[in-house]
């Protein structure tokens, strides 16, 4: 059985119908780069989120990165927040602009969670900084999950060049662990 690490306190009150709503809202919302490409079906948020939670499980023993994983895709309850530019190259919210918005609008939501809030929107802000460990073992981890689902769409037909999601991503992949899986996926599928 997966474990799955909580947030330090329970939610209550408004904050559980909160925590639902953004869970539905990342669940039922498609990633972008996956519809754009017209992938019948793709790939939500939320799902992108279990499968980078399921490899943290798996292959680190980092403290708080479970956590970190489970409240990075949050901004995209507020609508087209691409952080991704390579998945979606015609970004509303660019630079400066688009860090302001997604501050302003976690912030927002953070403080409806009273303390809790406080917590995520301190590891948030880790994760999109990318400068500790975690948040680059975090962040390398998103991008080995799209390579992965690059190549499952690819071979399902879809216009997908994993190719081009391999080399766009392979670059910002440093970590050992990460290396050696994007190396048997690379030589499996004939990447190189």
């Amino acid at each position: 059985m997966v474990k799955h690490e909580r947030f330090s306190s329970t939610f209550t009150g408004i904050n559980v119908l909160l925590v639902e709503w953004i869970s539905h809202v990342l669940y039922t919302t498609p990633r972008d780069g996956w519809v754009k490409r017209q992938v019948n079906n793709p790939e939500t948020f939320g799902l992108h989120i279990r499968s980078v939670v399921f490899l943290a499980e798996k292959f680190f023993y980092v403290e708080g990165l479970v956590k970190m994983l489970k409240i990075c895709m949050w901004p995209k309850i507020f609508g087209d927040l691409r952080t991704d530019t390579f998945a979606d190259p015609n970004d509303r919210h660019t630079g400066e602009a688009k860090r302001a918005f997604e501050e302003q609008k976690m912030s927002q939501l953070c403080a409806l969670l009273g303390k809790e809030g406080v917590e995520i929107f301190s590891l948030w802000q880790e994760f999109r900084e990318n400068r500790t460990m975690r948040a680059q073992i975090a962040n390398e981890l998103r991008s080995y999950q799209t390579i992965v689902k690059a190549l499952e769409y690819e071979k399902a037909g879809y216009a997908v060049d994993a190719q081009d999601f391999f080399c766009h991503y392979e670059k910002k992949i440093t970590d050992r662990t990460i290396l050696n899986l994007l190396a048997k996926i690379k030589k499996g599928n004939h990447l190189d």
